[in-house]
């Protein structure tokens, strides 16, 4: 029971996703494709593994999002595929770091909160992205680019193990269940949702920790 407990998200997760996409296939309320499908349930345990430091998080999302971004092209959101094909390259970037910190490979680097200057030009950063998207195509171009803005920069700030990260990706799956929503995505919609729940509960455990070793530096 004490593994289920710890585990559950890797267990529950997946689940979730594969009765989904039979419900949907059964009673003929949408078609899943086998891509969405498979890239789906890498995206869906990649979360939990980064959030446990664990660098396998990396090598899934890579491969979910190189399967995601052919799927989203086919349904015409084309920020989510720059996002797709940013991301990939990004995760290869973390995972790099993650596997090689600094110049004493064998020394952990743990995670750190975001200096307040950079936390600002994050932030404009994504509404700047949204107000382009809103722009170009309104509500669901801003929450389709303030998600490829938002999605690139905190995989760039989770290669370097901050911990606003967590914040800005919590914030990117709650506008997700509402762009995803909007385009019928049920298994998405289904993703950023656990996603959300991820999200929240990894920054609430990396901030614990980097309170913890501040405090203890002090």
């Amino acid at each position: 029971m004490d593994f289920i407990r710890k585990n559950f998200d890797f267990i529950l997760f997946p689940a979730v996703i594969m009765t989904l996409a039979g419900v949907l296939h059964f009673f003929g309320l949408a078609n899943v494709p086998i891509l969405e499908l498979v890239a789906v349930l890498f995206l869906v345990i990649s979360r939990p593994l980064q959030k446990r430091e664990m660098p396998s998080g990396f090598v899934a999302a890579i491969a979910a999002n190189a399967m995601l971004g052919v799927y989203f092209l086919q349904i015409g959101l084309s920020g989510q595929v720059v996002l797709c094909a940013f991301l990939t390259v990004t995760n290869a970037i973390a995972l790099y770091f993650w596997l090689a910190p600094g110049k004493n490979a064998k020394k952990k680097f743990h995670p750190t909160f975001l200096h307040p200057t950079w936390r600002t030009v994050v932030m404009i950063g994504v509404i700047l992205a949204a107000a382009l998207g809103a722009g170009i195509a309104g509500l669901v171009g801003a929450l389709d680019y303030f998600a490829m803005a938002a999605g690139i920069i905190g995989t760039l700030m989770l290669g370097a193990k901050k911990i606003d990260a967590w914040g800005l990706f919590s914030i990117t799956s709650l506008t997700g269940i509402l762009l995803f929503y909007i385009t019928n995505s049920y298994l998405m919609l289904a993703a950023v949702a656990m996603f959300a729940y991820n999200d929240i509960s990894a920054y609430f455990q990396w901030r614990k920790q980097g309170l913890q070793r501040r405090r203890a530096r002090r």
